[in-house]
């Protein structure tokens, strides 16, 4: 599956990524070993985050629908 996110280096600077793994949790794993923060909200399917970032605001409620009602 291909995952994406915004991710925030050692520096502060925040950098899209996108990659195939098998599951987000490996995904987020790896980026997080790398030394990467990432808001495990925000990392979505490639189509999904895309979806997300080309039809709405982003705002909380747009990256985890299900929870706020």
């Amino acid at each position: 599956m291909l995952y994406k996110t915004i991710a925030i280096n050692e520096d502060g600077e925040q950098k899209i990524i996108e990659m195939e793994y098998r599951t987000k949790a490996e995904f987020i794993h790896d980026l997080r070993a790398n030394g990467y923060k990432v808001n495990a909200s925000r990392v979505k399917t490639s189509d999904e985050w895309n979806r997300i970032m080309n039809t709405t605001n982003c705002e909380k409620w747009d990256w985890n629908p299900g929870r706020y009602k």
